[in-house]
């Protein structure tokens, strides 16, 4: 139970979690997403006006959304939601029906849960760190992470959160999970499962979200370029970082309760009995 989930599954990582003979899938989506972080802002405006003189709204559209809220450079002073809700305007204004943004969906509450999906990504700088185990992981080692090794990873976003289910029903029109409310993490859902909502979820967007590799699951727990070398993500003590069988009267808990790691990212140690 240290920083990562020992859990690998088809090359990806995802939280699990095993509470009386029961399978928790949680997943944290990260946008795959190439940074120049110095330019980042004034390329992202630069394109969104081109489209908007283009009179490619909903292209403009989506580069002012990506640029506001993904973008790790975006000055205090800007004029990104002016250009947004110029861009709504223009797509409502040229609409017979006057539908919303995305036609295909029922309701302007989908559109807010898509946004806010953007605005919890969190951006993590890329850089080389050393992978598996580690002198802060002490004897909670297993036999597949060792020899440690040194990993290079690119710059990525990742959610602060694990997708809840209130995203998750916005995108899959259902919700599976056993323990039921909005802000509790999806859960009791499958690999395919998962892929299926990201690719409904990059069709609504327009962006490219996935599951995190392993390396930039570990990189991320550890703290990234901010790490301060703890056992569990973001402390030494699990209790105030995670839920796990000790804490968690054995049941799923809204996302964000605990103290997050140095990256501002909640929920990376997750508690679990066991691997299936």
């Amino acid at each position: 139970m240290t920083h990562r989930s020992r859990c690998n599954l088809q090359s990806t990582y995802i939280k699990i979690i095993h509470m009386k003979y029961l399978l928790f899938i949680f997943l944290l989506l990260t946008i795959a997403f190439s940074v120049d972080a110095q330019n980042c802002y004034t390329a992202g405006r630069n394109k969104g006006i081109a489209n908007y003189n283009r009179a490619k709204y909903k292209e403009a559209f989506d580069c002012f959304t990506v640029t506001l809220y993904n973008c790790p450079d975006v000055p205090t002073n800007n004029d990104l939601q002016f250009w947004i809700k110029k861009c709504k305007d223009k797509l409502n204004s040229r609409s017979v029906s006057n539908t919303p943004i995305h036609s295909n969906l029922a309701s302007g509450t989908v559109n807010a849960v898509l946004q806010e999906i953007a605005s919890d990504m969190v951006y993590i700088e890329g850089s080389s760190f050393i992978m598996d185990c580690t002198s802060e992981d002490g004897i909670d080692c297993w036999g597949d992470e060792t020899p440690s090794h040194s990993v290079t990873v690119s710059s990525f976003y990742m959610s602060k959160y694990e997708v809840t289910q209130k995203q998750w029903k916005a995108v899959m029109a259902a919700n599976p999970s056993s323990f039921k409310g909005d802000d509790l993490p999806v859960e009791s859902i499958s690999w395919t499962d998962v892929q299926k909502f990201i690719s409904k979820l990059n069709k609504l967007t327009g962006k490219k979200y996935r599951l995190p590799t392993k390396a930039e699951w570990e990189f991320a727990s550890r703290g990234g370029t901010k790490s301060l070398g703890y056992k569990y993500s973001g402390g030494n003590d699990i209790d105030i970082v995670a839920w796990y069988g000790d804490n968690s009267s054995l049941q799923t808990h809204p996302v964000g309760q605990k103290s997050s790691n140095e990256l501002g990212l909640y929920d990376m140690s997750p508690g679990f009995r066991q691997c299936l």
